[in-house]
């Protein structure tokens, strides 16, 4: 009878899976290990710096898929980035400049990615800086340039591929449903304590 009635219980909490999850992909790159200083602009890159950040999609991209998708995207949640120096997030990059391509193996994880994104520069005689980062495959690793004039000034680039982390983020109504199951499997343990044997 127990049995029964946990297995019950916890059927409530299945509808939670069947609706879209908010999912985090956190990158963490490998620390740079061509740097170009120029100056100006003052400061420079290290080889302690490495190019961190993630991108907060509405739902999980399907295993054994590919997705490309802008700033502009409905999907794309919230998105930060540093490159060691500065970051990059939607309030302080040129908008329409995002564009980014992730592809996932047949587990889920991403086995490829590239990214880019201009952030305007407030200092006077820097353009901006760009960011752009992948898998090491189409383009090159992690790379980060600052522009002052025309040209490249100062420049940060990885040798080999990061590694992303996927965790789901639940919904509040998901946290709740969730809660309620166990209450529910709390309470029917309890009464079935009560009974006589």
């Amino acid at each position: 009878m127990k049995k029964k009635l946990l297995s019950c219980a916890c059927l409530t909490l299945l509808p939670a899976t069947a609706f879209a999850v908010p999912t985090i992909y956190t990158y963490t790159g490998t620390p740079y290990t061509t740097i170009v200083d120029q100056t100006p602009p003052p400061g420079t890159y290290t080889t302690e710096m490495r190019l961190t950040g993630s991108i907060t999609l509405a739902d999980a991209i399907a295993a054994d898929s590919a997705v490309l998708f802008s700033d502009a995207s409905a999907d794309l949640q919230a998105l930060t980035f540093n490159d060691g120096r500065r970051s990059y997030g939607q309030a302080n990059v040129t908008p329409g400049s995002v564009n980014i391509s992730l592809t996932t193996d047949t587990s889920g994880a991403i086995s490829s990615w590239s990214l880019g994104m201009f952030r305007n520069a407030p200092t006077a005689g820097i353009l901006g800086h760009f960011l752009s980062f992948s898998s090491c495959a189409s383009i090159a690793c992690d790379t980060v340039f600052l522009h002052a004039a025309a040209a490249a000034a100062d420049v940060g680039q990885s040798a080999l591929p990061g590694s992303w982390t996927i965790t789901a983020v639940p919904e509040p109504s998901a946290y709740a449903l969730f809660v309620a199951g166990i209450a529910l499997v709390g309470f029917d343990v309890h009464r079935l304590s009560k009974l006589p044997t």
